[in-house]
C-alpha cells in the first residue's frame, strides 16, 4: 500500500538547496530528533526529515514524461542517513522515481540506458544535449536568414516571377515552423528541459498550459507538413519545367498551388490533432489526469502515420523528381560534347543545390534512429549530430543557395546600388549647379552697385574740383554758404552710399571725406 503523501496535492520543488532550507525551516521539517535524517533537497524535490527506518513519498514532480499523479520515495536508514546505493554517492541519498515516468518514457529507458556501463550511458546522454543544443542555434538562425530573404523576395519587383513566388511560400512555412521550434525550445531551456542540470520548476512553462501547449504542437505539426508540400510543389514545378516544359508558354495556376501548399497540410492536420486528443491521450492515460497535457512523446505514436505517411511519399516523389532532373541534366551535357568531368562537376552541383530545396535530406530521418545501448556510440553520435544539424540548419541552407548566393537576386542588389549612386551623383551635380548660377547672380548685383557707386563718386570729385577753382574774392558769404550746403549734400551723399556699400567702399568713403575737409 502506497503510503500518503506528504505534501498534498502540490510536490515539494524546490531545487535549490538554500531555497529548500528556509521552506523546511519555516514548516519545521528542517532537523528532526536525534538520529533522524536531514530535511534536504536532491536537485529536483525538497525532501522534509525523516526517522530511522521511515520510507515517505511525495508527488513526483511536474516535468516532461513525469506522472505527476504518481509518488516519488525516498528511505531514511537506521544509523540516520538517507538510502543510497552507493556509498559515495553524498548526503542527499538516492530517491526512488522509478514509478514516477510514463509508460513511453520507460520503454525509452529501457532501450536507450546501459545498466551495465554507466559511462557509456554518461556519454549518450551528452551527445542528446548537444545535439538539442545544435537545434537550438540552428532554428533561431534559420529564422533570422528566412525573414531576410521573404524581405529581398518581396522588395525587388525584378524577383517576382513564377518560381520565386513558389520559394516565397516554401520560405513562410519555414519560418513558421522554425519560429514555432524556437518557442519550443526557448520554454524547454527556461523550464531546464533543454540542460543537464534540471533545477527549476516547470510551473510557467507552456507545457503547464493546455490551450497554449496544443495549439503550438500543432503549428510546429501544420507548418513542417506545410513545407513538406511546398517542397513537393518545388520539385513539380522544376520537374515540369526542366523535363516536360509544360509552363513554357503559360504560368502556373496560383490558386491551385496554394490551395494545395496550404489546404491539404490544414486537413492533415485537422484529422491528425482530434486523434492524438480524444483517442491516444485516453489510450495512455486510461481517461485520468496522468495523460500529460502537452501530448509529450505524440511523435512515437501509431496515430503519427496519420501526418508523416504523406510527408514521407511527397519526399519520395522529389527524389523521384530529382533523380529525373539530373539524368536530363546529364543527357544535355552529353550533347553538348563535353568533357566527363565537367558534366559530373554539373551534375554534383545541381544535386547539391536541388537536394536542400526538395527536402531529400528529410529522409534520413526515415531511417530508425540507432537508440539501442547495443549500438556504438560513434553511430548514435553521428546520427543524432548529422540529422539534428540537417534540420534545424535547413533554412539557412536554402537561403544560402537560392537566395543570398543567387545570380538574381546579386543582380538586383548591383543594380539597386547603381541606381542609388547614380540618383547621388545627379542630386550632387543639380545642388553645384544651383550654387554656381547663385554665385553669379550674387557677383553681378555686386559688381553693378559698385560701378553705379564708382560713377557718383567721379561726378562728385568732378563738381569738387570746379568748386576748388572758383573765385575767393567773389560774394564770399554766397560761397561759404554755397561751399556749406554743397558740403552737406555731399556728406548725404557719402553716407547713402555708405549704407548701401557696407565695407569695401567705407575706406574710400573716409578718404574723400578727409580730401573735402581739407
Amino acid at each position: 500500500m502506497m503510503p500518503p503523501p506528504v505534501t498534498p496535492p502540490q510536490p515539494w520543488q524546490y531545487a535549490d538547496p538554500k531555497t529548500c532550507t528556509v521552506f523546511l525551516e519555516k514548516i519545521g521539517q528542517a532537523v528532526g530528533e536525534l538520529g533522524w535524517c536531514p530535511g534536504l533537497t536532491d536537485e529536483v524535490l525538497c525532501w522534509p526529515t525523516a526517522a530511522p527506518g521511515d520510507t515517505i513519498s511525495q508527488l513526483c514532480p511536474r516535468m516532461q514524461g513525469v506522472d505527476p499523479t504518481k509518488y516519488a520515495k525516498k528511505t531514511c536508514n537506521m544509523d540516520g542517513r538517507w538510502w543510497s546505493s552507493a556509498p559515495d554517492q553524498g548526503l542527499p541519498g538516492y530517491t526512488d522515481y522509478n514509478d514516477c515516468f510514463t509508460e513511453e518514457t520507460q520503454e525509452l529507458m529501457e532501450v536507450f540506458f546501459d545498466s551495465n556501463n554507466s559511462a557509456m550511458t554518461e556519454e549518450r546522454m551528452n551527445v542528446v544535449f548537444n545535439s538539442r543544443a545544435i537545434e537550438m542555434t540552428g532554428f533561431p538562425l534559420s529564422l533570422i536568414c528566412v525573414i531576410i530573404s521573404l524581405v529581398i523576395f518581396r522588395y525587388f519587383r525584378s524577383l517576382r516571377c513564377a518560381r520565386t513566388t513558389i520559394h516565397v511560400h516554401l520560405f513562410l512555412a519555414i519560418a513558421i515552423m522554425t519560429l514555432c521550434k524556437t518557442i519550443e525550445y526557448a520554454d524547454q531551456y527556461i523550464s531546464g528541459y533543454a540542460t543537464q542540470n534540471i533545477r527549476h520548476s516547470d510551473t510557467l512553462s507552456l507545457r503547464n498550459t493546455r490551450a497554449a501547449c496544443e495549439i503550438l504542437v500543432i503549428l510546429i505539426e501544420y507548418s513542417r507538413t506545410a513545407m513538406f508540400m511546398w517542397m513537393f510543389l518545388e520539385g513539380l514545378y522544376m520537374h515540369n519545367v526542366v523535363a516536360w516544359k509544360v509552363f513554357s508558354s503559360s504560368k502556373p495556376n496560383y490558386w491551385i498551388y496554394c490551395a494545395t501548399g496550404w489546404g491539404f497540410p490544414a486537413i492533415l492536420v485537422s484529422a491528425w490533432a482530434p486523434v492524438i486528443e480524444f483517442v491516444w491521450k485516453q489510450e495512455r492515460g486510461n481517461g485520468t489526469a496522468s495523460a500529460d497535457k502537452c501530448w509529450y512523446n505524440h511523435a512515437n505514436s501509431h496515430f503519427y502515420k496519420i501526418i508523416d505517411v504523406p510527408r514521407l511519399t511527397f519526399i519520395g516523389i522529389n527524389l523521384f523528381f530529382l533523380v529525373h532532373i539530373i539524368f536530363v541534366l546529364l543527357t544535355k551535357l552529353r550533347n553538348s560534347h563535353q568533357s566527363d568531368t565537367v558534366q559530373i562537376r554539373k551534375a554534383v552541383k545541381a544535386t547539391i543545390v536541388l537536394a536542400p530545396l526538395l527536402g531529400v535530406t528529410h529522409l534520413l530521418w526515415a531511417i530508425p534512429p540507432p537508440l539501442d545501448s547495443k549500438w556504438p556510440l560513434p553511430v548514435f553520435a553521428g546520427w543524432m549530430y548529422v540529422s539534428h544539424f540537417l534540420r534545424s540548419f535547413e533554412g539557412i541552407f536554402v537561403c544560402l543557395v537560392y537566395c543570398f548566393l543567387n545570380g538574381e537576386v546579386q543582380a538586383a542588389f548591383k543594380t539597386a546600388f547603381e541606381r542609388r549612386a547614380l540618383q547621388q551623383e545627379t542630386n550632387r551635380s543639380a545642388q553645384a549647379r544651383r550654387v554656381s548660377s547663385l554665385s553669379s547672380s550674387h557677383l553681378t548685383r555686386y559688381m553693378s552697385t559698385n560701378s553705379s557707386s564708382a560713377n557718383k563718386r567721379g561726378a562728385t570729385n568732378r563738381i569738387l574740383k570746379l568748386l576748388n577753382c572758383w573765385p575767393t574774392n567773389r560774394q564770399p558769404n554766397n560761397h561759404n554758404n554755397g561751399s556749406l550746403r554743397i558740403h552737406r549734400n555731399h556728406n548725404s551723399s557719402l553716407q547713402s552710399d555708405g549704407t548701401t556699400l557696407q565695407l569695401p567702399i567705407n575706406g574710400t568713403i573716409l578718404e574723400e571725406k578727409e580730401e573735402i575737409e581739407m
